[in-house]
């Protein structure tokens, strides 16, 4: 394993845990978390393949910045990071809010050194736009009671957060964890990055990538049944999976949700060399 910053474009550092050999697997995390969140899927799929996690920018070991708190910066940082370490391909894996950096990242620089593509709970679209969407919130009011505590009691919102991220019960050190996790971002920061999905929309990309590169979605089971009638009507093509917990599912009970993705990546990487 190695670990470490990268210089971005800006002059940022992006702090990055390198584990493994093999095809390329790149791992960006929700808002306020780290690449320690996904311990559980390095050390499984650092078996097989080499797996980057990074700490986006305002988070963890990142450099905070006054500017470029939106995650089409952060897509811009992926891009450096990825160049920075000579990744050729590369499986792309966002989860929640880094599902959003991960489809500017997309949107900006294209699918060429995409093998696959996996959104880790995070629905395409901020608001519904037509009846049945899978959407984050039912309208634009919802975010107003979401995201007020975060400016009235930061502290609040953060415990409040651990609950959504989470269902089963934690222990005093998993509690302590989780917290220290979202610490780690400064709240103007946090702010500046949940205002910047309030309009968010990425259901066309998500629904051409699927085509030609192999794509999962997987969700929390309460999102089961919206989010899969919505991806097998705009995106057939992709891979659905549903697992039981929080928002953090693939923390909170990981090895289901390892058996899919290694799975999901074997197959995609065996489809890549076929028609290679």
């Amino acid at each position: 394993m190695t670990e470490g910053l990268i210089t971005v474009r800006d002059g940022s550092s992006i702090f990055h845990r390198d584990v493994g050999s093999g095809p390329a697997v790149v791992m960006v995390p929700a808002w306020s978390m780290t690449a320690d969140a996904f311990s559980h899927q390095v050390g499984h799929l650092g078996q097989n393949y080499r797996v980057i996690a990074l700490d986006p920018r305002g988070q963890g070991r990142s450099s905070t910045t006054l500017e470029g708190n939106d995650y089409v910066t952060h897509a811009h940082d992926l891009h450096d990071v990825v160049q920075h370490l000579g990744l050729t391909r590369f499986a792309l894996v966002g989860w929640s809010n880094g599902a959003l950096a991960a489809a500017h990242y997309v949107d900006i620089y294209g699918v060429d050194l995409l093998w696959a593509l996996v959104d880790i709970d995070m629905p395409a679209l901020a608001v519904p736009k037509a009846p049945g969407d899978w959407a984050e919130v039912p309208c634009l009011d919802a975010f107003q009671g979401f995201l007020g505590p975060l400016t009235v009691d930061p502290e609040a919102f953060r415990r409040q957060m651990v609950r959504f991220f989470v269902e089963r019960d934690l222990s005093d050190e998993e509690e302590r964890w989780l917290l220290a996790q979202m610490h780690s971002q400064p709240p103007f920061v946090g702010r500046l990055l949940l205002s910047d999905i309030l309009f968010y929309d990425f259901a066309e990309m998500l629904s051409r990538v699927s085509v030609a590169t192999p794509t999962l979605v997987a969700v929390k089971s309460a999102w089961a049944r919206d989010a899969e009638d919505w991806v097998r009507r705009t995106c057939p093509d992709a891979e659905f999976a549903a697992f039981n917990g929080g928002h953090m599912f693939f923390w909170e009970d990981p090895e289901p949700f390892n058996a899919v993705l290694k799975h999901f990546l074997d197959d995609a990487i065996q489809r890549i060399a076929h028609y290679a």
